[in-house]
């Protein structure tokens, strides 16, 4: 069965200069699939496998409306735009019950894009909240019908969407780039739509998850639920892929990730990366690291980048991320090194486990919330809200541009909703955070040592020395200065 993976979206809407954003748009988003390239005016769609061939057809198209699809997936029947009775559709998805809901509402779709644009014509525009209840997967989507054209996202917001609304024109994209970095993230929230004749934009508001009520279940319960809702969301995953990578820090996240993953025997490898030179020590949790991965016999690949290749690699980042703050440098090097790494490997999925410290009460300042008698499941879910505005967006960028998927089991539907009502005693005390993930690491057989093992950094690597170091090296004093001279 063909499932749609890894796409890249674009609308353009009541601008003279839409046929040239469209095509400006390819050296922006072409990583984001290479496979298939699809457009429509609102009247006809065009397709093709060639880009070369593909752009020259485009090049003809005489519109102020468009919307476009690039597809990371060979065969034409996985091209995009689809075209129902209704309307014009386009997306970035991955909806692993598909298949499930073609039964339960007794849809003819042929692969998960074409059920999902069904599905949204079925509830759109009074029962959402169905949509939203229905579909396990995230996707990022717009539907074009008459004179609307809607965009939606999943609750998380796993896949980017950004879109700009100046006066009289509405565009859309996978990356803010291709809206000249003027665009906002769509908030997963919203589902907007843009009327293009009155030129006015709407909003609907999506329910998030609800933290009430609390789990009143025995801890053991917990423990068992959420280990088997944690190996499914890891199954989901990687049903589709033969070899897949890990993003593994030695920490019990990506411990757990990967423990599973072999009791499921899958075939995978484990990549960190880190700075190497003569003034800097191996980082103590990649040791760890090391040494959980010999002690499991899982292969694990360390990354070792010296002066030179890290230099170039900031520089790529930065031009990527769009910032130059050290710390948000720092912490998207080592997955935007992985990620490079595992495409010279052929591999095209990363795992990550980015999420658990959103839900599993993971920061200090959930700690402080717990003392202060805070709700710690509001403050997660307030936290989890804001993940898509600047951490999922940037762990998507800096793995797409090598054409790498990245995935984060911790984030499913359903192990979200779940863990968010866990009562926050089996979350975290005045000793340990992510308590029952730790318990989870255990049942799973990891030993106490490593379930309760803390970590310096939150993917076990600390590149801010490598921007320390080299920055001084060149003559700067403050990693700023440097960053910004690049």
């Amino acid at each position: 069965m063909f499932v749609a993976k890894m796409c890249g979206i674009v609308g353009v809407f009541n601008n003279d200069e839409a046929v040239k954003i469209a095509i400006d748009s390819f050296k922006i988003i072409k990583n984001r699939g290479q496979d298939g390239y699809g457009v429509t005016d609102g009247k006809k769609i065009t397709q093709d496998t060639k880009i070369i061939s593909f752009l020259k057809k485009l090049e003809k198209l005489k519109t102020k409306n468009i919307m476009m699809h690039n597809l990371h997936k060979l065969g034409d029947r996985g091209l995009q735009p689809l075209k129902s009775n209704k309307g014009l559709f386009i997306c970035d998805c991955e909806i692993y019950n598909w298949q499930h809901l073609t039964k339960k509402h007794q849809i003819k779709a042929k692969t998960d894009a074409e059920l999902l644009m069904l599905l949204f014509e079925k509830y759109y525009p009074n029962n959402l909240g169905d949509f939203y209840e229905d579909i396990d997967g995230p996707f990022a989507l717009a539907y074009w019908t008459d004179a609307k054209v809607v965009v939606a996202r999943d609750l998380i917001g796993m896949k980017p969407l950004c879109y700009r609304y100046d006066k009289d024109t509405f565009m859309f994209a996978s990356e803010n780039k291709i809206l000249d970095n003027k665009g906002k993230m769509l908030d997963p929230t919203k589902v907007i739509t843009y009327n293009t004749k009155t030129k006015k934009l709407t909003e609907q508001d999506i329910r998030f998850y609800s933290t009430k009520p609390t789990l009143n279940h025995y801890k053991k319960t917990l423990i068992d639920e959420v280990k088997e809702k944690i190996t499914l969301a890891i199954e989901k995953r990687t049903r589709d892929v033969n070899k897949f990578g890990i993003l593994f820090s030695g920490g019990v996240d990506s411990s757990i990730i990967t423990t599973i993953c072999k009791d499921l025997k899958k075939n995978f490898i484990c990549y960190n990366a880190v700075f190497e030179h003569k003034t800097v020590k191996m980082p103590q949790d990649i040791e760890f690291a090391r040494k959980i991965a010999k002690e499991l016999k899982v292969p694990f690949k360390i990354i070792k980048v010296g002066v030179k290749a890290t230099e170039e690699a900031i520089k790529q980042v930065i031009d990527l991320i769009e910032t130059t703050e050290p710390e948000k440098v720092g912490a998207a090097l080592p997955l935007f090194l992985a990620a490079r790494q595992a495409r010279k490997d052929r591999i095209k999925v990363l795992l990550t486990p980015r999420g658990t410290e959103e839900i599993f009460a993971g920061y200090e300042h959930h700690r402080q919330a717990l003392i202060q008698g805070e709700d710690v499941n509001r403050v997660c879910a307030n936290d989890l809200k804001k993940l898509y505005s600047e951490e999922l967006y940037k762990d998507n960028i800096v793995t797409m541009i090598h054409n790498v998927e990245i995935r984060s089991p911790y984030l499913d539907r359903n192990l979200v909703s779940y863990v968010i009502k866990i009562p926050p005693k089996f979350k975290l005390d005045e000793e340990y955070q992510k308590l029952i993930l730790r318990e989870v690491a255990q049942e799973l057989g990891l030993r106490k040592d490593i379930a309760f093992h803390r970590k310096r950094t939150l993917l076990g690597t600390d590149f801010s020395k490598s921007i320390q170091t080299i920055g001084k090296k060149k003559g700067f004093r403050k990693q700023e200065d440097f960053l910004e001279s690049l």
